[in-house]
């Protein structure tokens, strides 16, 4: 059942495309910038259910996009992308891989949301446990309530955004060479 969910061969594909500054910039330069931002940025419920709700409609969206692009798989058209020349097929899965990996990061960014956005007791990160349980476990409510912890969870929340974003500008850039390259014929 796992190998059914695994999401291994999304990533390693998406990765894969990227030459090494890429592989670098793409995770260094989100990393760092969500590191200065979750220093400024408090989340609160209202901007998690505004993030939430972005990141679901770009998630309908990219999958639109998948089914858009599959008739396009049998053609045998040669793209141009400065002085280099790409069958279709080649440039279809390189689309591919940046949509799914995109959706990846989406629902990756919804779950520390939804984390996120759970209800807190006495300004304590609860998950939705009971008293008794949390007079068992007493470390759980301290562990949740502290300020490392706000702030590693703002600071991935941060770092997945901004990783979505720059692959949004990685499928932005490839929908456009392919919708150029069939209105120019």
């Amino acid at each position: 059942m796992l190998s059914k969910m695994s999401m291994k061969n999304i990533i390693l594909d998406f990765f894969a495309m990227l030459n090494v500054k890429e592989k670098w910039a793409f995770i260094l330069v989100p990393f760092f910038v969500s590191i200065i931002l979750a220093c400024f940025i408090k989340f609160n419920n209202s901007t998690v259910e505004i993030f939430i709700v972005v990141l679901s409609i770009f998630v309908a969206l990219l999958l639109n996009l998948l089914v858009v692009a599959i008739p396009l798989k049998n053609d045998e058209k040669e793209i141009e992308v400065g002085n280099e020349v790409y069958n279709i097929q080649y440039f279809l899965k390189r689309f591919n891989n940046a949509v799914c990996f995109g959706i990846f990061v989406a629902i990756i960014n919804i779950l520390e949301l939804f984390i996120h956005s759970f209800e807190f007791s006495n300004n304590h990160y609860i998950i939705y446990v009971t008293n008794r349980v949390l007079e068992l476990i007493p470390c759980l409510t301290q562990i949740f309530s502290s300020g490392f912890f706000i702030y590693l969870l703002n600071l991935l929340i941060l770092w997945a955004f901004l990783s979505f974003v720059i692959t949004l500008f990685i499928i932005l850039k490839r929908t456009h060479i392919m919708v150029g390259f069939y209105l120019e014929d």
